[in-house]
């Protein structure tokens, strides 16, 4: 079975991962600039964060076109975690202390188009980065 691009991350979570929810696709194929991806997730009850801790140092050592990363949503009633961009996470918690609302396209206006593109060449990659690091802690 072929899995797409904007659904192979969330599909190898599935598979390594006790996930309550998730939104699967990283971004939308047939609209590939509406936003720079992300994998929005939240894993079920009582799951063993030192997981998430190795899965955090994988992504960190992620040699990519873009620098990754992921972290708590800063809204989050549910421990949501955002796998994404590092600039994406700065513009964030730029925002955040700012007081102001995070406006996607707004933020990143003058490179927007490289900056999807980028990461989209990048998610088949950090997929299998991922794949292949967290199977040889298991």
């Amino acid at each position: 079975m072929d899995i797409s691009v904007e659904t192979m991350m969330g599909e190898l979570f599935l598979e390594l991962f006790p996930i309550d929810w998730m939104r699967v696709t990283m971004f939308a194929e047939n609209n590939k600039y509406e936003r720079i991806p992300v994998l929005i997730y939240r894993y079920q009850k009582g799951f063993d964060k030192m997981c998430q801790n190795e899965l955090e140092k994988c992504v960190g050592i992620f040699k990519g076109r873009q620098k990754w990363t992921i972290f708590r949503s800063f809204k989050s009633r549910n421990e949501n975690y955002l796998l994404t961009l590092q600039s994406v996470f700065w513009k964030m918690k730029e925002c955040e202390k700012e007081n102001r609302l995070y406006i996607e396209k707004k933020e990143f206006s003058e490179n927007w188009k490289n900056i999807c593109d980028e990461a989209i060449e990048d998610i088949p990659y950090l997929t299998e980065h991922i794949r292949t690091y967290m199977s040889k802690l298991f």
